[in-house]
């Protein structure tokens, strides 16, 4: 049986920190600065919020989309943020002042996923008009046109992961693409179904690849191989549901959003459930799902979003209770 339910022996851990209500409708991405300190939510009701969760304090609130906001990123100097949205526009913020720096209204149906890169030089966007493009965030204010348009996907844009040379992009046709800017070169690997999520390991060496036939994938980055596969999460009931994934700061547990509330954590190397992050005792009857997830940068730690609260776990090695 696949869920948590399943299997009333795994260890389980519970929230260290919490912000029950953003009070932004559906939460569709919490993601942490670049330094992990404080926290970006964004939602249903057009608005990005920015947070101290160790004290569950509002330190900025950021409007000006007209549409659900899809996806936000934090600068690598935390003094901007990149959004975008299903009113089909990149925005980029002052963190400060919270107003809008820039916009541009380039794609041509919803903004699914949002990156800069290492420099935040650059700002990544991904479409469901089945393009990604790249932004120059220096460039004066009359230029509206994107710098690139990689058009080689053929559905939606589920997700984007970059590093300093190259930008790794997850699309609903069943296929990762590795962009290499600097040699100008395309890696492909083609998975069973639709990529909902990936993540890039801290090493660089391997690509971690959330499919929709209900598994996550370690691949290697250079060959295609498959090296791990990791499963138990989910079931064939939500297939067309995006479960996010991500490598903890050490590359040493896989992360895993699921439909039934819980984050599942991995051993990267024996494939074997660790155990289970759940918001409570009482909720392993709810199926809400974990709408989004983001590892802590330099800590075991791990953030995620269900309903509009958002729940922060502490993944050290010791403390894991035993569930009854």
């Amino acid at each position: 049986m696949s869920g948590d339910g399943g299997d009333k022996n795994k260890n389980v851990r519970f929230p260290v920190l919490t912000i029950p209500n953003c009070k932004q409708g559906a939460l569709r991405a919490v993601r942490y600065n670049v330094d992990g300190e404080y926290v970006l939510t964004c939602g249903s009701d057009r608005t990005i919020k920015l947070w101290n969760p160790e004290k569950s304090l509002l330190l900025g609130n950021y409007q000006g989309h007209s549409g659900d906001v899809l996806d936000v990123r934090g600068s690598c100097d935390n003094s901007q943020l990149a959004s975008g949205g299903s009113d089909k526009s990149v925005f980029l913020w002052d963190v400060t002042t919270s107003r809008l720096s820039r916009r541009w209204r380039g794609h041509n149906s919803a903004v699914t996923a949002i990156q800069f890169n290492e420099l935040s030089t650059l700002i990544i966007s991904g479409s469901q008009d089945n393009t990604v493009k790249i932004w120059d965030v220096r460039a004066g204010r009359s230029s509206q046109k994107e710098i690139q348009s990689l058009d080689e996907a053929k559905d939606c844009i589920t997700s984007i992961a970059v590093t300093n040379n190259t930008i790794l992009v997850g699309c609903a046709d069943g296929y990762t693409r590795l962009y290499d800017m600097r040699q100008g070169s395309l890696s492909v690997d083609c998975m069973p179904e639709a990529v909902t999520s990936l993540a890039i390991s801290r090493d660089q060496a391997s690509h971690l690849v959330s499919v929709a036939d209900e598994t996550v994938k370690l691949i290697d980055k250079d060959t295609g191989e498959l090296l791990a596969e990791y499963k138990g999460h989910t079931d064939p009931k939500y297939r067309d549901y995006k479960i996010e994934v991500g490598f903890d700061f050490s590359d040493r547990y896989v992360l895993s959003a699921s439909p039934f509330g819980s984050i599942f954590v991995w051993d990267l190397i024996s494939e074997e459930v660790k155990g289970l992050c759940k918001i409570n005792e009482e909720n392993q009857t709810i199926q809400n799902p974990v709408t989004s997830l983001n590892p802590h940068p330099t800590r075991p730690r791990v953030l995620c979003s269900v309903g509009g609260g958002v729940y922060t776990f502490d993944l050290e090695e010791e403390g894991w209770s035993k569930k009854e």
